[in-house]
């Protein structure tokens, strides 16, 4: 069941936030499918607000991506495993990250999993987005 991708935006009627123990119908990037998560039917996602986030993230213009209403951020620094079965019924993706902005998205994300502390996790993210720029 691998039929999203890393850089995908999808919208889950159920985002848990690991932060806070909340769970809201939001947006998300797909940083690794769940064949490279390895639980069974998740996904590791980012979030993506209306807000931006101080440092490490990434914006995402409503003329470039029609999914969005207004300008939007990929919060690189709120990251979450996620269920499939917490999907939205809305067709997904409902987009994918351009070219230039995949370029962005992949030096963003090293600068936040240098300091993470988990060398497999950084490796795992950093090796998957390496195929896709």
């Amino acid at each position: 069941m691998d039929c999203f991708g890393a850089a995908d935006i999808l919208h889950f009627q159920n985002y848990r936030f690991t932060d806070n123990g909340n769970v809201a119908s939001h947006y998300a990037l797909v940083l690794l499918p769940p064949s490279i998560v390895g639980y069974e039917n998740n996904l590791y996602c980012a979030v993506i607000t209306s807000r931006k986030d101080t440092y490490f993230s990434l914006k995402l213009e409503k003329d470039k991506y029609i999914c969005f209403s207004r300008d939007s951020f990929v919060c690189f620094r709120r990251r979450d495993i996620e269920s499939l079965s917490d999907l939205s019924k809305k067709k997904q993706p409902l987009g994918r990250l351009n070219r230039a902005d995949i370029k962005k998205a992949f030096n963003i994300l090293k600068s936040v999993l240098y300091g993470a502390g988990d060398t497999y996790m950084t490796a795992t993210i950093i090796r998957e987005w390496k195929n896709i720029r």
